[in-house]
């Protein structure tokens, strides 16, 4: 999975991929890191822009929504994603997604499961794995938004352009 830290663009301005690079360089340049874009199918890339020591942290966010693929619902647990032994696993009651244990289950809870339970296995039976994953990022995103307000409006526009780039990413393979 391929993820890219694109800032979105007004609609007015062409999205061309050197004025992408550009608006992620001047974003990205305080963190030094870099992107390259060497065109085709390799795409952009990020890379350092000076050394780093051993063990420093060049980049760390939190995820505006993250879930556990649906392969792995009975085997991991659905709020931290960490394999869960049979004899521990706990298990929603409804659609027996696995915890490792109770402060994970109320987290995801939290987190959007008390929504998206009941139309889970429905959901991942009618489409494809990455249509159901797609689904629930941005049903979890939008909550969120819904939740936190302007604060995370920028994580929408993010979003926006991750679809976008992900579509040009198919276009070239």
């Amino acid at each position: 999975f391929h993820i890219s830290l694109l800032p979105m663009l007004p609609p007015d301005v062409e999205h061309t991929r050197a004025a992408v690079v550009a608006s992620q360089n001047r974003r990205l340049a305080r963190f030094g890191v870099e992107v390259v874009d060497s065109g085709g199918e390799a795409g952009r890339r990020l890379i350092a822009a000076r050394d780093f020591a051993a063990g420093e942290v060049v980049l760390s966010a939190v995820p505006m929504a993250r879930i556990v693929l649906p392969r792995h619902w009975r085997s991991r647990c659905g709020a931290c994603g960490t394999k869960v032994a049979e004899s521990r696993r706990l298990r929603c009651s409804r659609c027996k997604m696995c915890y490792c244990d109770r402060d994970c289950q109320r987290r995801d809870f939290v987190a959007g499961h008390r929504f998206e339970c009941v139309g889970l296995a429905e959901l991942v039976a009618r489409v494809a794995e990455d249509v159901a994953v797609d689904a629930l990022l941005a049903t979890r995103v939008l909550r969120r938004v819904r939740r936190d307000g302007p604060a995370s409006a920028a994580a929408v526009d993010a979003a926006g352009v991750l679809l976008w780039h992900n579509d040009e990413r198919r276009e070239t393979t």
